[in-house]
């Protein structure tokens, strides 16, 4: 989910138009590998993971300047607040379901998602009457 919010920063700062078939791969790559600095908070190498997800050593080098660059880009900014995480992980539950329930029935999915339940909820906890539509 980290990696996603440091793309969405990149591509923000940069314009859509950077983002092209051919760098989609490199830029997810390099924010995993950022993202995974920033959540665990200790040494992880570009040369383990160029090695391990990559398959390949070689591509070392290249992702060592893939993530100087995007560092630079989204200006250093690595930190994502839990606010900011909740959100974005409550938006993928709501499109991975959605996407399950058009798979189980072959089309468009009537119920909404969970954010929009989220008001009606919290009013059944407090013991208020559910707010009728207009």
């Amino acid at each position: 989910i980290i990696a996603i919010v440091l793309v969405e920063r990149l591509i923000a700062q940069v314009g859509i138009a950077q983002i092209r078939c051919t760098t989609v791969r490199p830029v997810f790559a390099t924010a995993a590998i950022v993202a995974s600095k920033a959540w665990y908070e200790e040494a992880i190498h570009v040369s383990d993971f160029g090695r391990r997800v990559c398959g390949d050593a070689r591509v070392v080098p290249a992702l060592v300047r893939c993530e100087a660059a995007f560092c630079a880009a989204i200006h250093y900014d690595v930190r994502v607040r839990p606010r900011t995480l909740a959100k974005y992980h409550f938006a993928l539950m709501d499109v991975a379901a959605m996407s399950a329930m058009t798979r189980r029935r072959g089309r468009a999915a009537s119920v909404p998602p969970r954010s929009a339940r989220m008001p009606e909820r919290r009013q059944r906890r407090r013991g208020e009457p559910p707010a009728r539509p207009a």
